[in-house]
């Protein structure tokens, strides 16, 4: 019995690599209890699968995400699944808050359009923007949908190999869902 808490790299690190590093950090046999929060969900999608079992998790992913692009994450896939079956881990509840699991559109091709409202927005409140504060978030937008430069970035895309593969149903995944919704307007 423990408490353990992942601070993952979210834009450097694929979700299949943070799940990689929380799996190493676990003991052989634990049974798993998850609250995440944002792209932890993600981390938390991928382990709960790779839990799950079946033979075709390496396959399909790999079906997927073709070329050199995504050669580290289809091993790092490989090795995740022998991990977790060496550790006999289990997964018996888990809770996404927030989770982007289709994908996020900040993501995406707006995010382009999010950072130049972000600079716009600092400028016209007489906040000082720094030009190597620009210059890093353009960097990081052009280099948003390169999964060898920003790997858990593009994981996010709604179109990624990784997102598609999460939502491939082969078999399911052990377990009762239950959804907390609010519904809440802005008022400014």
């Amino acid at each position: 019995s423990g408490v353990y808490a992942l601070d993952h790299p979210t834009l450097t690190a694929s979700p299949i690599q943070n799940a990689m590093e929380l799996a190493n950090a676990l003991p052989k046999g634990a049974v798993l209890h998850l609250l995440s929060h944002s792209r932890g969900g993600l981390i938390g999608e991928v382990l709960a699968k790779v839990c799950s079992g079946g033979e075709d998790l390496l396959q399909s992913f790999v079906g997927l995400a073709k070329g050199d692009d995504y050669k580290t994450q289809r091993e790092d896939l490989q090795l995740l699944i022998k991990l977790v079956a060496d550790k006999q881990l289990k997964i018996t509840r888990f809770v996404r808050v927030a989770c982007p699991a289709r994908g996020t559109l900040l993501a995406s091709n707006r995010l382009d359009a999010y950072l130049s409202v972000l600079k716009w927005s600092m400028e016209l409140s007489g906040l000082p923007v720094v030009p190597e504060l620009v210059d890093l978030l353009a960097e990081v937008a052009r280099r948003r949908s390169n999964p060898l430069l920003m790997p858990g970035l593009a994981a996010q895309m709604p179109d990624s190999p990784l997102v598609q593969w999460l939502h491939l149903i082969r078999m399911p995944i052990d377990g009762e869902l239950r959804v907390i919704a609010g519904d809440m307007e802005g008022d400014s």
